[in-house]
């Protein structure tokens, strides 16, 4: 992935080189229309984390906050406890946050483990649908009767 800016000759690519708030800034000018949403998974390598700076640089229209659902391992699961901190330390930005806790996302998501089948949160079990190489999407997504 290439820094904004990398383009330039070496001499003028310290000063041209802008940072991902400015570039969202530019884009906005150029798209009145652009919208930024922003997904935060919230575990344990994260959950003391301050992202208070960064979601006031980047000014979200939405930032998603969601608790680590335990797919594959809980080696970096967080307790209610911890995620609900996480929670309350971005209060400021209640506005455009939207909290999605473990069991919010019950039977809200179609997600894929890291062996490519498709499972689903329900009520706090995981209900494998099938492998991608196995079963057409319109199998999984089936078309709604009219």
């Amino acid at each position: 992935m290439r820094s904004v800016g990398t383009d330039m000759p070496c001499s003028h690519r310290k000063s041209a080189t802008l940072s991902l708030s400015e570039v969202l800034v530019r884009a906005k000018t150029q798209n009145s229309a652009l919208r930024l949403k922003v997904n935060t998974v919230v575990n344990a390598l994260n959950h003391q984390e301050d992202m208070t700076p960064i979601m006031h640089a980047l000014m979200p229209d939405r930032w998603k906050v969601l608790r680590m659902l335990q797919v594959v391992t809980s080696d970096l699961a967080v307790s209610s406890e911890d995620f609900l901190a996480f929670v309350a330390r971005h209060d400021a930005l209640r506005e455009v946050m939207c909290v999605e806790d473990n069991d919010d996302m019950s039977e809200s998501y179609i997600m894929v483990d890291p062996l490519g089948r498709f499972f689903q949160n329900t009520a706090g079990q995981k209900g494998f649908l099938s492998r991608f190489s196995v079963i057409a999407d319109t199998d999984i997504f089936p078309v709604a009767a009219v």
